[in-house]
């Protein structure tokens, strides 16, 4: 089970998800409308103090891509994380000119219309793409990503079956709705944020270190 902990800002929020068995230290950047940005220079400094035996990811959303490719650049993660509208053609410039690094889409699964064919058919098209992981995360009003609810498990179970499998979870998971969740299906990973926090861009030491003993809970 991949557990990621996403929108760090903060080095003490990195290190306790690091201490507490986190296999990736997410951080987001270009994305100035989130609580949870990073400028490029504090992005840096965060990426100094991850482990080695660590993987760092950075997310963006929708951000130019002069400021993805100078990120990437500045700050060589082990894995970009795009959460927007991002096509084939920015995967595969990504795939050329940074061939070791993973790239993980997150496709969003509306939360108020979870029948809609869409986001089906984007889940099929990443997975086909060959991408390294597929990230199902909440969407409302075209965003996905940052809604703080779980989108319809039941029907979207129901909807992908075995493939679900292979996805890695998110969106409005938190420590006390986490092994729920994972009673309902067996993802190869979750992904959080916001559920373990005290205040957006604060994570939660106690929430985060729960989070992650549920999830690396045997099965």
């Amino acid at each position: 089970m991949i557990v990621k902990i996403c929108g760090l800002r903060r080095i003490e929020d990195l290190e306790v998800a690091s201490t507490a068995g986190a296999d990736v230290l997410g951080m987001i950047t270009g994305v100035p409308e989130s609580p949870r940005n990073n400028e490029l220079d504090d992005l840096t400094t965060l990426m100094g103090h991850v482990p080695k035996a660590k993987k760092a990811a950075v997310l963006f959303r929708n951000a130019p891509e002069e400021v993805v490719f100078r990120s990437i650049d500045s700050t060589q993660p082990n894995i970009v994380h795009l959460c927007g509208d991002e096509g084939e053609e920015l995967w595969g410039t990504l795939r050329n000119r940074f061939p070791g690094m993973e790239i993980w889409k997150s496709i969003g699964v509306p939360v108020d219309d979870p029948e809609s064919q869409a986001w089906r058919t984007a889940f099929q098209r990443a997975r086909s793409a060959g991408l390294d992981h597929v990230v199902l995360d909440s969407s409302r009003g075209g965003k996905t990503g940052g809604v703080g609810k779980t989108f319809p498990l039941k029907q979207v179970v129901e909807h992908l079956g075995e493939d679900l499998g292979g996805a890695i979870l998110a969106g409005g998971l938190n420590p006390d709705n986490l092994t729920e969740v994972l009673q309902s299906c067996r993802p190869m990973g979750v992904d959080v944020s916001g559920g373990v926090e005290s205040q957006p861009g604060m994570k939660d030491p106690e929430r985060v270190r729960r989070f992650i003993e549920i999830a690396k809970q045997p099965s």
